[in-house]
């Protein structure tokens, strides 16, 4: 059925025919390969759907862009999702990319509507604040400290930057 080295791959149902054209001569050799996989198809009594049928164009060489035949005119599409990756005509991914972002997001935003269900709602174990608890001591005193003290990334920074601002506030 195919006569050039156009590569094949059956799945299933879905079938895809692969051509790297550099020359007119190669988008020939191309279209004689889908009309053998049509004699193919017709001989095993086996049927394309040509509604479904699409072709691809990926890279930027610059051969005539011509139509392709099975039984009617081949669609020509930018976009196609196959095996659960989106690829385009430039292979940039992006649309890709988008859809798995939309449905992290999609995600998240499930997960933070059941937090609000009160049949899988747990109560959590309420601090005893009181009106001289630790808190209310110190925060007056952690609101008065600079900004570069507070936005450290460990506790024994925070305590040495702690400690140096004491030092330079006493011995003013």
């Amino acid at each position: 059925a195919i006569k050039h080295d156009s590569e094949v791959y059956l799945y299933a149902d879905d079938t895809k025919i692969f051509r790297k054209i550099e020359r007119d001569e190669d988008c020939d050799m191309l279209q004689e390969d889908l009309d053998g996989i049509r004699g193919w198809t017709e001989k095993w009594m086996l049927n394309f759907h040509p509604e479904k049928s699409k072709y691809m164009r990926i890279g930027r060489t610059k051969v005539a862009d011509q139509g392709y035949h099975m039984y009617t005119t081949i669609k020509k599409t930018t976009v196609e999702k196959d095996i659960g990756v989106v690829i385009d005509d430039k292979l940039t991914f992006s649309d890709h990319l988008a859809e798995k972002i939309n449905k992290a997001n999609k995600i998240m935003r499930e997960a933070d509507t059941t937090r609000g269900n009160s049949k899988i709602y747990k109560t959590r174990a309420r601090l005893n604040l009181r009106r001289h608890s630790f808190t209310s001591r110190v925060v007056n005193n952690w609101n008065g400290l600079p900004e570069w003290v507070v936005n450290v990334e460990t506790v024994e920074k925070f305590e040495a930057k702690l400690d140096k601002y004491w030092k330079k506030s006493t011995s003013i």
